[in-house]
């Protein structure tokens, strides 16, 4: 699903470059503002696992340099946290979205976002595709 709504729900940022070397640095950008936010463990593990996830579809199937990750409380919700991962790779059809078979070694990443989080949905900020996932406390 593609929505053309505009504005990012997710302050501060962080940019890296499209490297798998990067990982470790955007999964400690999420755990660094859920623990100033005080976003429970369970939910800080989800929000991890989506970004590597996330950020591991950029770097293999989009073509770009770097990515974008913004974490946060939601506006006006204390309970609920966005995440958004720039670059989303055109291809993805979030509608489509299955696990490979038992077999296949890799693909498994979206589809694993979908089960973690609240809400996933794809948006265009600014001319930038972003991959927002959303997910409460509660």
């Amino acid at each position: 699903m593609t929505s053309s709504r505009q504005g990012h729900e997710t302050a501060p940022r962080i940019t890296v470059s499209a490297d798998t070397s990067q990982l470790a640095s955007v999964r400690a950008h999420v755990r660094r503002i859920a623990s100033t936010t005080g976003a429970p463990p369970a939910l800080v593990s989800d929000f991890e696992l989506a970004v590597t996830e996330l950020a591991t579809n950029v770097i293999r199937h989009a073509d770009t340099d770097d990515l974008t990750v913004g974490f946060g409380r939601r506006p006006g919700a204390s309970d609920t946290w966005v995440l958004e991962v720039s670059q989303a790779p055109p291809a993805i059809d979030l509608g489509a979205v299955t696990a490979p078979r038992w077999s296949e070694p890799s693909g498994r990443g979206l589809a694993i976002v979908l089960t973690v989080m609240d809400a996933v949905d794809v948006v265009d900020v600014g001319g930038v595709r972003y991959v927002r996932c959303v997910k409460s406390a509660v």
